[in-house]
């Protein structure tokens, strides 16, 4: 377990010093993990960042990245298990939102991952779900493993659901989607 020194700097609110009082702690091993994660595999598929890798903002790292996945619960588990970003237009939420999705469909250690994200179209899910598949096809380890399956709801709010491929499922109301376009 990580030094209480290490913990208090992440203390922010009365929530976080109640987690504390809990036995939730704060890990850096683990938003590092997340940061090497999207610099060394995720590259951006649109615009004037085409074919670079993500590099993080600072704000990203120190609002998003580092609370989320630093903060264990008693046990050693994530602390926050679902996370809303809001962010104006334009302002790299599907790329983000790409990347943290990999990273937990991909290298979290997780035997049966499986990534949610919601939208208020189709149109909009299927933005962030190709930013995904985008970084798959352009990164040759990604590449290895880009089958995913994904099963979009029919209702007015769509959540995508991508699972990894290694996955057995059955085909009856899930549509198999290849990485490759």
């Amino acid at each position: 377990m990580p030094s209480k020194h290490s913990t208090d700097k992440w203390i922010r609110n009365k929530s976080d010093e109640a987690a504390v009082d809990q036995g939730c702690y704060f890990d850096p091993q683990y938003p590092d993990r997340v940061k090497r994660f999207i610099e060394t595999y995720c590259i951006q598929s649109v615009g004037s960042f085409q074919g670079k890798p993500i590099e993080l903002l600072p704000w990203q790292v120190s609002e998003l990245i580092d609370p989320l996945h630093g903060w264990r619960s008693k046990s050693g588990g994530m602390r926050f298990l679902a996370c809303s970003c809001w962010l104006p237009k334009s302002g790299g939420k599907s790329t983000i939102g790409a990347a943290l999705s990999l990273y937990h469909l991909l290298a979290d250690g997780q035997k049966y991952a499986n990534v949610v994200t919601m939208a208020t179209d189709v149109e909009q899910a299927g933005i962030a779900y190709k930013f995904a598949v985008d970084m798959i096809d352009q990164h040759p380890k990604l590449k290895n493993n880009s089958q995913i399956w994904v099963r979009v709801y029919p209702n007015n709010l769509v959540m995508t659901t991508m699972s990894i491929a290694r996955r057995h499922l059955r085909l009856d109301d899930w549509r198999y989607a290849e990485a490759l376009p």
